[in-house]
């Protein structure tokens, strides 16, 4: 390629750029007016609207627009015209509002109750007054003087859709009737306190109840475990009803509360750990002694099921635990127990408490200062019982020492105060004597 026409194409593209940075400018310069021109609406519209002073709230504020001269538009029924009799929308009105309160939730009152007893009451003395008749008895002359409340505790066959045309209360589906009897107002609901004794038939009645979702899968996990509370209920036979049992059951056994692992609690663990099975730790936490977690059971076992070395730290157990965590980054799931694994002769709480109290470099371990001991003092003012972890991670330093210190200034503080009391203690008679001599 010659000189002349590599310096041509250099002019030729020089060229082409000015004519795009002119076609650019005048672009930028048309969007500018026609972003003038909407401003300018926006102001012009803004006189005639009730706009909220804080428009920049994340809060919904309504806001009207009022056009000078126009006239409110009138539709051509109101809402009491819809559901008029007469009016051709009638049905669907109707269909809406019954629609409307039977999806609305509405608490029973004193008064609904009271009317479904009667109704049942009623409902019952007439099927019995049938079963009379079939058998060739005079129902009106046998029931004349037997009164209601001898029908208050029937639950078998009875006309839900009777009861409720016979309770008469507005918006309350067959459905909803039988539901409230049977599981709030029937006499054998059992609605108290529960007992310290019925907590524990409970813990046993799950048990019982607790089954695979497939009768194939006899060794299911947790996870494919479900829990039959009507079977639950009828274990209890007191009068719990189901629902009353899963909550009773998720509340006082849904949360346990931390422990320490014995020796007893061990042996208690291996065997129902042999009768579940190992996939099986919801019915292994529910067959031991004391409210335990399906998790802690399982961390447990898994510290029992591979027994991990104990004592002190060899140094090439030191130098793999430090390649493992250069290694094994902090985000990884479970890295201490992948920790643990690749150790093979420790467990991962050892390795995780070994690692930050004796190996991290980033850890202080040097002499403690003045302003470290303002902290450690200005905390045991502050609370009876110290938070290690969060003093930890403020002046990091390892547990360990924070507590030898916490310690050291303990007895320092107590040596201080016991010459002090002395000084303070009066002077009996015979050490008066004494002085004096």
């Amino acid at each position: 390629m010659s000189q002349e026409s590599t310096v041509a194409r250099v002019e030729q593209a020089i060229k082409s750029n000015k004519e795009q940075k002119a076609a650019l400018l005048s672009h930028i310069q048309n969007l500018e007016a026609q972003l003038s021109a909407v401003d300018a609406l926006i102001s012009g519209a803004e006189t005639y609207m009730d706009v909220p002073e804080d428009m920049d709230s994340d809060e919904e504020l309504p806001y009207t627009v009022v056009t000078p001269g126009a006239i409110p538009a009138i539709p051509p029924f109101s809402l009491e015209q819809l559901g008029d009799e007469d009016s051709p929308f009638y049905n669907a009105t109707q269909r809406l509002v019954r629609y409307n309160d039977l999806t609305s939730s509405r608490n029973w009152t004193e008064s609904e109750n009271n009317t479904l007893k009667d109704a049942v009451q009623r409902e019952a003395m007439r099927t019995h007054a049938l079963q009379l008749q079939s058998q060739g008895f005079d129902a009106i002359a046998a029931l004349q003087d037997v009164p209601l409340s001898n029908y208050g505790e029937v639950k078998e066959n009875l006309d839900w859709t009777r009861i409720s045309r016979y309770a008469r209360v507005p918006n309350r589906l067959p459905s909803m009737c039988k539901v409230r009897w049977l599981a709030s107002e029937h006499p054998s609901v059992q609605r108290g306190p529960w007992t310290e004794a019925e907590r524990l038939d409970l813990q046993q009645a799950v048990r019982e109840a607790t089954r695979p979702l497939s009768p194939e899968h006899e060794g299911a996990t947790e996870k494919e475990q479900e829990i039959d509370w009507e079977v639950v209920a009828g274990f209890m036979g007191n009068g719990r009803i189901a629902a009353d049992c899963m909550k009773a059951y998720r509340s006082s056994f849904g949360k346990p509360v931390p422990t320490v692992w014995t020796s007893e609690l061990d042996a208690a663990l291996l065997a129902a750990v042999a009768k579940c099975g190992e996939n099986n730790m919801t019915n292994v936490a529910m067959s031991m002694p004391i409210v335990l977690s399906r998790a802690q059971c399982a961390s447990r076992y898994s510290v029992l099921k591979a027994p991990k070395a104990s004592g002190k730290w060899s140094a090439e157990e030191d130098e793999l635990l430090r390649q493992l965590v250069d290694e094994i980054s902090d985000g990884t799931k479970d890295r201490w127990n992948v920790i643990s694994k690749r150790m093979g002769s420790r467990t991962g709480r050892q390795c995780r408490s070994h690692f930050f109290e004796a190996l991290d470099q980033s850890v202080e371990r040097g002499e403690w200062t003045e302003a470290e001991d303002a902290i450690l003092k200005e905390a045991i003012n502050a609370s009876a019982k110290l938070d290690w972890k969060i003093l930890a991670q403020r002046l990091n330093r390892p547990v360990t020492m924070l507590r030898r210190r916490v310690n050291a200034m303990s007895k320092h503080a107590k040596a201080e105060e016991e010459p002090e009391q002395a000084e303070n203690e009066p002077i009996s008679n015979n050490q008066a004597e004494d002085m004096t001599e």
